[in-house]
């Protein structure tokens, strides 16, 4: 049988543990993974749900954002070397 203390003792350990454990996940989600576009369009399975940051040449227009790997690529349409964006002007 549990007495006072010992669930007492139980409940500090559990805080501590999900205190510890909070700060670590939230700094995970805050570090974005830095990863070449070149990687993001043959694995995106790989970093779904992820915050990554990529390198490229963005293209902002109405119902047509987009990063590129190379100016050439946004320049001659070729959306297969590019992903699409959602740009919004609201600041998160």
């Amino acid at each position: 049988m549990l007495t006072r203390s010992s669930i007492l003792l139980l409940g500090v350990i559990l805080v501590g543990t999900l205190a510890a454990w909070a700060p670590a996940r939230q700094a995970a989600a805050e570090n974005p993974v830095a990863v070449s576009l070149v990687r993001l369009i043959a694995a995106p399975d790989a970093y779904d749900g992820k915050l990554v940051r990529v390198w490229g040449y963005v293209r902002i227009e109405h119902e047509g954002s987009a990063v590129y790997l190379h100016k050439d690529d946004c320049d001659h349409m070729l959306t297969k070397n590019g992903l699409w964006l959602a740009v919004s002007d609201v600041a998160s």
